[in-house]
């Protein structure tokens, strides 16, 4: 996240992020984590007034977090979440199953917001609003995701879960089945 070469990798445009301003790539990534519990005015007041120690620091306002987020590739969350993955797993001792570790598929449709730019991403639904389609690779014994995805709901949900396949290492045992058992060993 503060990795020069990752900010360039995930920035959308060559001149995001190249300027000191008050939402620079590390506190927009940290911003958006934190985006859980009120409005984005108030996590944004809460984020400076933590960050800056005084209870009344001056926040960006909710349209510059808006505009800054607008140059963030959303490829930058999957990226983290990988190397949070493999740093909690690197320091842990597996839980086996037979001497696998036991990693499983799932998979589900979601609900997304209606704009033209998801529209043009996932396709426009017969009726209501657009659908996508989610896979998730989840590791049983140590009860985290692996590895989530989302995709246009004309992608299968078979294809997602042999995708996730790239983030098993030696020793996983994958299990998918929607009508087919299907068992992978990396």
């Amino acid at each position: 996240m503060f990795d020069p070469d990752f900010v360039h990798r995930h920035r959308l445009s060559p001149n995001a992020f190249t300027r000191r301003r008050q939402l620079p790539f590390s506190h927009l990534v940290t911003v958006l984590f934190n985006l859980r519990k009120g409005s984005a005015r108030q996590e944004l007041r809460q984020f400076f007034a933590t960050l800056h120690e005084e209870p009344l620091a001056e926040a960006p306002t909710r349209k510059a977090l808006w505009k800054a987020r607008q140059q963030l590739s959303p490829l930058a969350f999957a990226d983290l979440n990988r190397e949070a993955v493999a740093s909690f797993r690197s320091g842990m001792r597996p839980s086996l199953y037979h001497g696998f570790r036991l990693l499983a598929v799932d998979g589900t449709t979601l609900r997304l917001p209606l704009s033209e730019a998801v529209e043009r991403a996932f396709g426009e639904a017969a009726e209501g609003p657009p659908l996508g389609r989610v896979s998730v690779l989840y590791d049983i014994g140590q009860d985290l995701v692996v590895d989530a995805q989302l995709a246009a709901l004309c992608v299968s949900e078979r294809e997602l879960a042999i995708d996730h396949l790239a983030h098993a290492v030696p020793g996983d045992l994958v299990i998918y089945d929607r009508g087919y058992p299907a068992f992978w060993s990396a």
